[in-house]
């Protein structure tokens, strides 16, 4: 799929409002999706990535204690083959 040039600004400028609303309602909402930003854009699919390590509510891996790091780290590894299968094309509703 190719865009003209007209096109690649306009989907800057709809990603830039986006991104600028979520911003201002930010205090309002815990996070913003990919799929919400999909959304705004009018896109009917986006691809996703299903991490099990940041879930909603969890805290992201960077922010887990360095000792955990160190002891699931082994098997955070050996994992990520697995986690390939994760990827998944997500319709937006």
């Amino acid at each position: 799929m190719t865009f003209t040039t007209e096109e690649l600004a306009q989907i800057k400028e709809a990603v830039r409002q986006v991104v600028h609303e979520e911003i201002q309602n930010a205090k309002r909402s815990e996070y913003v999706t990919l799929v919400d930003i999909a959304k705004e854009l009018g896109l009917s699919r986006v691809w996703v990535w299903k991490n099990p390590w940041c879930l909603p509510g969890k805290p992201d891996i960077d922010s887990r204690p360095k000792k955990w790091l160190r002891t699931r780290w082994d098997e955070y590894k050996q994992n990520m083959a697995e986690h390939k299968r994760d990827w998944k094309l997500r319709r937006v509703s």
